[in-house]
């Protein structure tokens, strides 16, 4: 894996534990977003999930992160980088989300991501992300 590669996983990475981990409850949204593109899109599990423009995917997340405001395990079990430009390059991704719903009983979730970055101002933005 080359350093493009390396440095585009690790921000994909980041950018998905601080949203896993929401320690700032549902302020975890001005995190994230240091993290999106102007020009981002996304598309969600949810019908209502498409983010045709940075406003749009910060209402997703926002009412992601208050529809559910407790932390969770995300575990990562595949990933793979990919360098598409000198500026730009994408993660593939499976995980599990563990959520705890109580009782001791947790559910597990399968989550499939391709995140595509870009690189402006020495930082890896995410352009358009899909989960």
């Amino acid at each position: 894996m080359d350093k493009l590669e390396q440095d585009v996983l690790n921000t994909f990475n980041t950018f998905w534990q601080l949203w896993a981990k929401r320690s700032k409850g549902e302020a975890t949204i001005n995190e994230l977003v240091t993290y999106f593109e102007p020009e981002i899109s996304s598309i969600g599990t949810g019908e209502h999930e498409i983010g045709k423009d940075i406003d749009t995917v910060i209402e997703n997340f926002s009412f992601d992160l208050k529809e559910l405001q407790n932390p969770f395990v995300l575990d990562v079990f595949y990933e793979k980088a990919k360098k598409l430009s000198p500026t730009s390059g994408v993660v593939e991704a499976e995980a599990y989300a563990l959520i705890e719903i109580g009782d001791g009983e947790s559910l597990k979730l399968h989550l499939r991501f391709s995140t595509v970055f870009v690189l402006k101002n020495n930082k890896w933005l995410i352009k358009h992300n899909h989960v």
